[in-house]
């Protein structure tokens, strides 16, 4: 069932009356029904008293919520940080000096270590001594061939005895050998031992840690012929 249309509206300027107007007779004349006043019927008149449009709000949908952040890639230096309880390399080397070797640093018999430093060669084999009562010390010994323990040269700083001392107690080989020698010379006669220290963890053969030192090791000086161990 269709519903009526109501017409609109409009004030008389005249008379001031109510009257409904056809919108038919928007723009042209007409007389007001109460004081025959003859008036043209514009759109102001008619809209006048019009009610106004009610608009009807449209619900936007809500705005789909953000993408996840993407996972931070990790920095460099966070890469190159061992994780813990990550396992050491199987065989792996380092340089450091013989720590307490001065002028005044003798051994027991008395024999000065700058006098046993004069028979050392650049290549030279030496050896390592552990102590059970004192587990983070290591002593640094010449030696005059096939493992033989020689004198005395002095001790590896504290810092790489801790290190060394418990790959020791895990049952690690070592392999030291003479890098480089400073003085000796008249200009400055106190002598120096930079030495390098080859660590091989257990279950690598001889020949794996031969292949590694002889292709990985450089020696900071002239190496001796053939690693000849001599006093």
């Amino acid at each position: 069932m269709n519903q009526e249309t109501k017409n609109p509206s409009a004030e008389c300027p005249a008379c001031h009356a109510i009257m409904s107007v056809p919108a038919t007779l928007v723009g042209k004349r007409a007389a007001c029904p109460k004081c025959k006043a003859r008036v043209t019927v514009s759109i102001t008149l008619v809209l006048a008293d019009a009610e106004p449009k009610k608009t009807t709000a449209i619900e936007q949908p809500s705005p789909p919520p953000p993408p996840p952040p993407r996972p931070r890639d990790a920095t460099a230096a966070e890469r190159s940080k061992k994780t813990p309880g990550s396992p050491k390399r199987r065989i792996r080397h380092f340089f450091t000096k013989v720590d307490r070797a001065g002028e005044n640093d003798h051994n027991a018999d008395g024999e000065e270590r700058q006098h046993i430093m004069g028979w050392c060669g650049v290549g030279d084999q030496l050896l390592l001594g552990f102590d059970e009562d004192d587990p983070d010390t290591v002593k640094v010994y010449l030696s005059p061939g096939e493992d033989l323990v020689g004198p005395q040269l002095g001790y590896l700083p504290a810092k790489e005895a801790k290190e060394v001392a418990s790959d020791n107690r895990r049952g690690c080989n070592f392999g030291v050998y003479v890098s480089s020698i400073m003085g000796g010379t008249k200009r400055t006669p106190t002598r120096g031992l930079r030495i390098v220290i080859i660590c091989v963890e257990p279950g690598v053969t001889d020949e794996e840690a031969l292949h590694y030192a002889t292709s990985k090791v450089h020696f900071e000086g002239q190496v001796g012929d053939s690693f000849e161990h001599r006093r």
